[in-house]
């Protein structure tokens, strides 16, 4: 997806290294980009048997851009790159969002949106209802050979950050997180009378799609903008190369 070196052409002064699991550092001035290396989901944590997840999410990784605190105390934003079928059943591929606070929560945090892993808050956070977080960032497919909305954006933050500009959004949401859905379906309930599942349809809908319940295969991308995808063979498997990597 994004190496690097689209980000560091716009900056030769960019310090860049490596980090572990495939993510990388660059570091311009006193900011710091950082992608971190995917971590595999467990399922027993993204999705219970009392509170079932809208979706699979197979990997997650982190995408944060940090600076020293302002007099405002605010470090900068991070994002979430989670790899799921987040709007189509079974079509798996990374995602970029983000979170923030409820509007109802007293506590500022210093990092605003803000990434997190896919565990039970983020789960309430894509979910109806009213709950600690919510979702900032519509779940948007990062699709090879088109990314150049994202590299801009980063090296445009990228760019505030290291002169000193970068600021809190003025308002949140940034972009409505509903811009992105598309046809949802309820959770499944087994029916013991037919021996499958059906559907009900007064469980309200989630902001972003259906429960998941078989095991997926699930299809990597290639870090190469002009690749093609990759078909990793174990469900939890997600390949480095499927990330953004520095050179």
């Amino acid at each position: 997806m994004l190496n690097t070196s689209l980000l560091t052409t716009a900056a030769p002064i960019a310090e860049v290294r490596k980090g572990n699991q495939a993510g990388w550092t660059v570091r311009i001035n006193d900011a710091q980009l950082t992608l971190s290396g995917p971590r595999v989901t467990a399922p027993e944590i993204w999705r219970t048997t009392s509170t079932p997840a809208p979706f699979d999410v197979i990997a997650s990784a982190t995408l944060s851009l940090k600076v020293p605190a302002n007099h405002y105390g605010y470090e900068g934003r991070s994002h979430s790159l989670w790899y799921a079928d987040a709007q189509a059943e079974d079509q798996y591929q990374w995602f970029e969002t983000a979170f923030m606070d409820t509007p109802l929560r007293t506590v500022v945090g210093t990092m605003a949106p803000f990434a997190l892993d896919p565990h039970h808050e983020s789960r309430a956070a894509i979910g109806p209802g009213m709950n600690m977080h919510q979702v900032a960032w519509p779940f948007t497919p990062l699709v090879i050979g088109d990314l150049d909305e994202l590299i801009s954006r980063w090296a445009a933050w990228l760019a505030q950050a290291a002169t000193g500009q970068l600021a809190h959004p003025s308002h949140m949401p940034e972009r409505d997180p509903h811009r992105q859905r598309l046809q949802r379906r309820p959770a499944p309930h087994h029916d013991l009378r037919h021996g499958r599942h059906r559907r009900d349809a007064s469980r309200p809908p989630s902001p972003v799609r259906g429960l998941r319940n078989s095991a997926r295969q699930p299809t990597t991308l290639n870090a190469s903008r002009n690749a093609s995808a990759e078909v990793v063979p174990h469900r939890y498997r997600v390949a480095h190369s499927g990330l953004p990597h520095a050179h």
